[in-house]
């Protein structure tokens, strides 16, 4: 069974589905590929980039290094669309769920030759800014304070590509942000956007230019 956010896109399971906003079945393919990979109990979560298997943009202008593919060739991972895992969780027949850590999937992408999502920085909050552990007084920071000058640390960091072009597309995007996961058994993350790509986001929808979050 493959679906997107709440709607099954597996015909099998759901009679009433329908090619969607893209109008080809694009989570259809992500599942060919990721498919011999999967072991009972196994739910992927991941995203799909590039191009459509009609030669459409998955993300407006954003080509994630793909290029459309031609008359009658045949719609190939990695060179026309990209997956990339970011979660994956194992349910056992009593519906209890194992929730694999962030480096756990980053280990299980690399043992099996699929592609997790890019990992900037692996380590403590605490470690990539030791700048930030005293006020300008030499005083320790007081918790608020602290994460208040951390996302405005990372919100401003070019390791990170913020406020720069895409590093992933030929096309010049604006870098969509970062994910913070905490390295435990559930499943939390934060998403820092840059604010090139929120105007970016504004521009379409004041154009009336949807996307498939705006119709999942």
């Amino acid at each position: 069974m493959y679906s997107s956010r709440t709607v099954i896109k597996n015909k099998y399971y759901n009679k009433n589905v329908s090619p969607g906003f893209y109008g080809t079945d694009v989570w259809g393919e992500a599942d060919k590929y990721l498919r011999p990979y999967l072991i009972k109990g196994m739910t992927i979560y991941c995203e799909i980039c590039g191009f459509t298997p009609d030669g459409k943009f998955i993300q407006k202008n954003y080509d994630y290094g793909c290029v459309p593919p031609k008359n009658g060739e045949t719609y190939t991972p990695e060179k026309h669309f990209k997956v990339r895992i970011y979660r994956i969780t194992l349910t056992n027949p009593d519906g209890i769920v194992h929730e694999f850590s962030p480096s756990e999937v980053q280990i299980w992408c690399k043992t099996h030759n699929l592609h997790a999502v890019d990992e900037f920085y692996y380590g403590y909050a605490g470690d990539l800014y030791p700048e930030l552990k005293q006020d300008i007084n030499g005083e320790p920071m007081y918790c608020e304070d602290w994460f208040n000058e951390f996302i405005n640390c990372l919100a401003n960091d070019k390791d990170f590509y913020m406020e720069l072009k895409s590093p992933d597309c030929v096309n010049n995007v604006p870098h969509e942000g970062i994910v913070i996961k905490q390295d435990k058994m559930k499943s939390e993350a934060w998403k820092l956007k840059t604010f090139a790509h929120l105007n970016k986001e504004q521009k379409e929808l004041d154009a009336g230019i949807e996307n498939i979050e705006d119709n999942a």
